[in-house]
């Protein structure tokens, strides 16, 4: 589903030169639209780049990329999980749909925790959980990539962004989640004024992390390099006053 409210976002928005995904027609102008070809995801992580080759995010294995065009060994197209949109390297797609029925439920596998996964009656499932098993505590998945580097764009334990932490966390309890910080700050759970709790996002100017407690907040923190635990105070101290938004 394409949002009207995200058509003004090139974050969000699946339309390349004079070329739009379909769901567009009747909402952005283009001479031509065509449908994205669901495509999915064969390395274990994939980097979604903007026009310049940026860094914005990553796929995980098994995931879907709704390709709108390829050219140059690279596909334009869209995240069916969160919607963003940018660019990939096609060879590292495949047309081949297959139907999961787990998803990594460790940080530090071979795969990234929530990569999508088949496998058939018998074969074993050690770091997996069945498609619709779902984690119940989002600051205790969060707690799994303690310590991990900090990287823009980045899912997963080898390199996570704030945002990243806060979506990696909420996927694993079966909640949607957007992508990037704003974007989470203004969509996820609503606005409190009561004192922190766990599972709380504390949201800052542009960055965001999930509370422990009253007190802690769990985040990946660029300053620090690393997805660290800090008091919300502190972090205060340096980024200024945190809004809260319980889920």
């Amino acid at each position: 589903m394409i949002r009207p409210a995200d058509i003004d976002d090139p974050r969000l928005r699946p339309a390349h030169g004079d070329l739009a995904d379909q769901r567009l027609e009747g909402l952005w102008r283009a001479p031509a639209y065509r449908t994205g070809r669901p495509m999915r995801v064969t390395a274990p992580t994939l980097d979604l780049v903007d026009a310049d080759g940026r860094r914005q995010t990553q796929l995980l294995f098994g995931e879907t990329f709704e390709a709108l065009v390829i050219e140059g060994g690279r596909a334009f197209g869209r995240c069916a999980r969160d919607g963003y949109v940018g660019w990939v390297e096609a060879a590292a797609l495949s047309v081949e749909r297959l139907e999961p029925t787990h998803r990594v439920a460790t940080a530090d596998g071979d795969l990234p925790l929530n990569a999508l996964v088949r496998i058939e009656p018998g074969e074993p499932a050690e770091g997996l959980a069945d498609l619709f098993a779902f984690d119940d505590d989002p600051a205790a998945v969060a707690e799994r990539f303690l310590g991990a580097p900090y990287a823009w764009g980045g899912r997963t334990r080898q390199g996570i962004d704030c945002s990243g932490l806060v979506q990696a966390a909420l996927f694993a309890c079966g909640l949607g989640c957007p992508r990037d910080a704003d974007m989470q700050a203004r969509e996820l759970g609503h606005e409190t004024s009561d004192a922190p709790r766990r599972n709380d996002l504390a949201c800052l100017d542009g960055h965001i992390g999930l509370m422990l407690d009253a007190e802690r907040l769990i985040h990946a923190d660029g300053k620090a390099g690393a997805v660290v635990v800090m008091l919300l105070a502190d972090v205060e101290a340096i980024r200024g006053p945190a809004r809260l938004r319980r889920l």
